[in-house]
């Protein structure tokens, strides 16, 4: 067999060495790159978060082929968002954060931007109203700040007490403070509804609310 393959190399002008040697070199190329670990690799489920102050959120993350490796969690701005060794994250105070995950003895990393809000908690009245003119008189349908009034998210305020653009968030839903009325003054929101009739059905409740600025 090995004198037959010699003279087919022969024929074509490749020694049996020669040969031996390009084969032997594929070979151990082959056995190498299949002996090459994977790479190290993790991944954060979230990207961007929102915490609200004094509250904690935990950030996951998925870390493959680390072989038992340890991961260690930072970040940017510990006085804003601090962050401990399992990726929960607490926020302190207004403003925002990197959170960083790092598989240890590896370049593996990845990051998460935290903005942190604070707010304070009013108790206040609550009334619907409704996008018609019985409302809204002669501007239906228009914000006092000139946006589109949409059920569900826009609110009437005094903005004395909480200021037009804040987020409140009322029985667990978040509103926007971009309207106002003449009846509105003092502790007290106006809430959209789609209907007039929804608006009634809601009638006068007194609840806590978080004003987020």
């Amino acid at each position: 067999m090995k004198k037959k393959l010699v003279k087919v190399l022969a024929g074509c002008g490749i020694s049996f060495f020669a040969a031996v040697a390009v084969f032997g070199t594929n070979n151990i190329q082959a056995e190498a790159a299949a002996a090459k670990p994977a790479k190290t690799a993790v991944v954060l489920k979230t990207k961007k978060a929102t915490v609200k102050s004094g509250t904690q959120k935990q950030i996951k993350a998925v870390v493959k082929n680390a072989n038992g490796k340890a991961v260690k969690w930072t970040s940017s701005n510990s006085r804003v968002a601090s962050v401990t060794k399992k990726g929960v994250v607490k926020g302190k105070k207004n403003g925002k954060a990197t959170i960083r995950v790092k598989v240890l003895g590896t370049n593996a990393s990845a990051s998460c931007t935290v903005t942190v809000k604070r707010y304070k908690v009013i108790r206040v009245k609550t009334t619907g109203y409704c996008p018609g003119a019985c409302c809204n008189g002669s501007n239906p349908g228009i914000t006092a700040l000139g946006t589109r009034l949409k059920p569900g998210r826009t609110i009437a305020v005094d903005p004395r007490v909480i200021p037009l653009r804040s987020n409140v968030e009322i029985n667990g839903h978040v509103y926007r403070a971009e309207d106002t009325g003449g009846a509105i003054k003092g502790n007290r929101i106006d809430i959209l509804f789609s209907s007039h009739a929804k608006a009634d059905r809601w009638g006068v409740r007194y609840v806590n609310v978080k004003v987020y600025y």
